[in-house]
């Protein structure tokens, strides 16, 4: 478990695909993720440059995705504690996007969770379920009905997701 503490905001990326699907990542990333405290990324890099590129905006953290190459070097999952508060899960997903949510779940209820984060449907999603909030911030190159990224801000007794078009 990584454990951060005074984190406000988080940059949230999933599904970039580059060079395979878009050759850059969309300019307005860097505005978007400017001031957050870290970056995660959550699956299918296909390259390296992408986290390196994220880096220079802010620390990034990343998982593999089930269309990364063997040289992608990130674990499949990731576990984050937050302001001594709350539990973060990550991991990209794989299978059938219509039950994905729902897998999730199961991967990573025993951690008891507030947020579950998650890529690989290309579809951006903000819901709750068993009380849980779950949080895909879709494709940033190739979504479904548009090209989405994520922001996850941390309140004193809350968190807030927000689904960004770019």
């Amino acid at each position: 478990m990584i454990k951060l503490n005074n984190i406000k905001k988080i940059g949230v990326i999933s599904d970039t695909h580059i060079p395979s699907r878009k050759k850059f990542l969309p300019e307005k990333i860097k505005d978007h993720f400017k001031r957050s405290d870290f970056i995660i990324h959550c699956g299918d890099i296909i390259s390296e440059n992408v986290i390196t590129f994220l880096n220079t905006i802010s620390p990034t953290y990343a998982v593999k995705g089930n269309m990364d190459p063997d040289d992608i070097k990130h674990p499949e999952e990731l576990v984050f504690k937050i302001n001594e508060r709350y539990i973060l899960c990550v991991s990209h997903g794989d299978g059938s996007p219509f039950d994905l949510k729902h897998r999730m779940y199961k991967k990573f209820i025993s951690y008891n969770p507030d947020l579950i984060i998650f890529g690989h449907s290309h579809y951006a999603l903000y819901e709750e379920f068993a009380e849980i909030k779950f949080f895909n911030p879709g494709s940033a190159t190739c979504g479904i009905s548009a090209n989405t990224i994520g922001i996850i801000n941390f309140f004193q007794n809350k968190i807030l997701c927000e689904i960004i078009v770019v």
